[in-house]
């Protein structure tokens, strides 16, 4: 959906209606999908006010004038629609869906910071009432076929060549104007009757559920709510304007701006690899080699075989008997079927000796964690491989040693992820000074092969990761010498949109003992202090790791704070933390930070230079 093509489709609805000898309409997609939303690039170009009130008003109105005009209108779904498009579908009197396992219908906007500002706010409601649509909106849910027509969504599911014929036999069947149910005199809200109690649990119960998943830090979950409450209390056109009042307010939000930039476009494009090195061809990749032990040889060899690849495992007998107690794990947790297992089972290899990676284009040299991988370990492998063959070691902080011992340097680099973060997407592949463009492109093919997402990153001073999180960590643990409940430090770092605290983090028991007696915990405007200088103290962190060029841009930083340690989603990373407090205003509180808590946060020259001139990391 853009200007062009909402301007063409207002433009076929009008000619529709306007032509005596069409009975009805049917809307349809020549496209695999329906239609999965906006265009967000051109939606979102200028971000003003009364720009984005007048663009979402055309919408409506259109959309409104397509329920209301008397003829029946179906929409004919042989695809996904999300969004926009199920907007689009909602609007319509009748709703076809081809019966097919991919396919999608939901309103996902509140994962970017928005709302739905087409009428999904005052539709969905109304259509299949209040307690069911309201966690949808708030989660963004994406339903299948099935679950879609058991909440009356859609109305029919037929086999996908008979979409459009069903569609178009609804509207021939259909005699008289037709009317939306919400149109018709003594309309209500299916469902219960909605006594101003039960109103009032509904509301009480989700705004509660709000604060405790989001701690308020995400202001379209409550604006989703507030549209759906002051339109399902009235009409339909007054429902309307509330939902683009708080549509507006979501659109400007500097939450949304940061959550689209770096989790949607951002993580999008990496995803893509869309920063490859180009004109290097993708690696033919079926074997792999994993040596050495620990948690980073046992994490990317259990990756690779759920992969697909093969894992060979030189004098790795012992790896592979732990590989096998993890799957068997998993078996028992209900998180692999037998036959998955066992799958992945045959494709991990403990061969005898280092030459059985001879067939491997990649292999892995992993160390213990907080070890350096050794060079008679690289030396070995490169005796083994092939001369074009791509070696990674996961102990980054070894790589400029380990390359000047190494015979081919330039197929050499680093491949680390956070394995003490739970869930994290991101891999860190981290070149040398002599490492290849070749090299840095087949990792970032094996890092997507594996599920992750690849951050190039230069071998200067350790990772990027691990830099900013020991900032973090750092200062939970100097928060507990000055005697801070390590409880409430961890809290309030949950409560600014961290994962996890702190000290739970590093599973710093000690801090305990650090606590002076008889000091009062700080509360208020204090506690606002310590989760500022928790956020504080990584972006501080994050833009001295830019100065010194182990991270190529703020994007790739915010990119990497979010997929590696879960950087709190409103913010949209540390340069958006930055940006959103305004650079001048960040470094000026930053100089006050070092005046009263150690020079630690003293702001970087970069961060000075850029304050001079009062220019964001970033253009939007």
């Amino acid at each position: 959906m853009n200007d062009d093509s909402l301007g063409l489709f207002a433009e076929l609805i009008e000619r529709a209606i306007a032509d005596g000898a069409v009975k009805g309409l049917v809307i349809a997609s020549a496209k695999r999908d329906f239609v999965t939303g906006a265009d967000l690039v051109s939606f979102l170009s200028d971000r003003r006010p009364h720009v984005i009130f007048e663009k979402g008003r055309i919408t409506q109105t259109l959309l409104r004038r397509l329920e209301t005009c008397g003829k029946p209108v179906c929409a004919a779904l042989n695809g996904t629609a999300l969004g926009g498009g199920l907007e689009i579908a909602l609007a319509c009197h009748h709703r076809v869906v081809a019966d097919l396992p991919g396919v999608r219908l939901g309103l996902p906007e509140v994962t970017l910071g928005l709302l739905p500002g087409a009428g999904g706010t005052q539709r969905l409601p109304r259509l299949i009432g209040l307690k069911a649509a309201v966690p949808l909106l708030l989660e963004g849910t994406h339903l299948n076929v099935a679950q879609a027509l058991k909440l009356g969504i859609v109305d029919e599911v037929v086999p996908q060549d008979a979409v459009l014929a069903a569609a178009t036999a609804w509207v021939a069947a259909q005699v008289g104007p037709v009317q939306q149910p919400w149109d018709r005199k003594g309309f209500q809200l299916p469902g219960e009757v909605l006594t101003p109690m039960a109103i009032y649990n509904i509301f009480a119960i989700q705004t509660a559920g709000i604060t405790a998943r989001t701690h308020d830090n995400l202001p379209a979950p409550r604006h989703i709510l507030s549209a759906v409450f002051e339109g399902c209390t009235s009409d339909m056109e007054t429902g309307l304007k509330a939902e683009l009042r708080h549509f507006v307010s979501c659109v400007c939000s500097a939450e949304s701006k940061n959550i689209i930039r770096t989790s949607f476009f951002g993580v999008a494009d990496a995803a893509k690899l869309k920063r490859r090195p180009a004109g290097v061809p993708t690696m033919a990749l079926e074997t792999v080699g994993v040596t050495g032990q620990g948690p980073a040889a046992l994490a990317v060899a259990r990756a690779a075989a759920g992969a697909g690849l093969g894992v060979v495992l030189p004098q790795g007998q012992a790896l592979k008997e732990a590989l096998t107690a993890v799957l068997q794990h998993e078996l028992a947790c209900g998180k692999l079927t037998e036959d998955q297992a066992a799958a992945m089972g045959v494709r991990l290899v403990a061969a005898p000796g280092w030459e059985a990676l001879a067939g491997c284009p990649f292999v892995l040299v992993a160390a213990e964690e907080g070890q350096a991988v050794s060079s008679e370990a690289l030396a070995r492998v490169e005796a083994a491989v092939a001369p074009e063959a791509v070696i990674a070691v996961t102990a980054t902080d070894s790589l400029p040693a380990l390359a000047a011992t190494s015979r081919r340097p330039q197929g050499l680099l680093g491949l680390r992820w956070p394995l003490a973060i739970p869930g994290a997407r991101l891999a860190e592949v981290a070149r040398g000074a002599q490492t290849a463009d070749a090299a840095v492109a087949h990792a970032m093919d094996f890092v997507k092969r594996l599920g992750k997402v690849p951050l190039v990153m230069t071998d200067v001073g350790g990772t990027y990761v691990q830099r900013v999180l020991r900032a973090f960590t750092d200062e939970g643990r100097a928060m507990a010498g000055e005697g801070v409940s390590p409880v409430l430090i961890d809290n309030l770092a949950r409560h600014a949109g961290m994962p996890e605290g702190p000290i739970r983090m590093t599973g710093a028991d000690d801090v305990a003992g650090n606590l002076v007696s008889g000091v009062p915990q700080p509360a208020g405007a204090a506690e606002a202090l310590l989760k500022q200088r928790l956020l504080y103290a990584q972006a501080i962190e994050a833009v001295r790791c830019l100065e010194q060029g182990v991270v190529e841009s703020p994007l790739d930083a915010d990119i990497g704070a979010r997929l590696g340690w879960h950087f709190p989603e409103h913010l949209g990373g540390p340069f958006g933390l930055i940006d959103t407090v305004g650079v001048q205003d960040f470094t000026a509180q930053c100089r006050e930070l070092a005046r009263h808590h150690g020079e630690r946060f003293e702001p970087p020259a970069l961060l000075v230079e850029r304050a001079q001139r009062n220019a964001p990391f970033h253009v939007t």
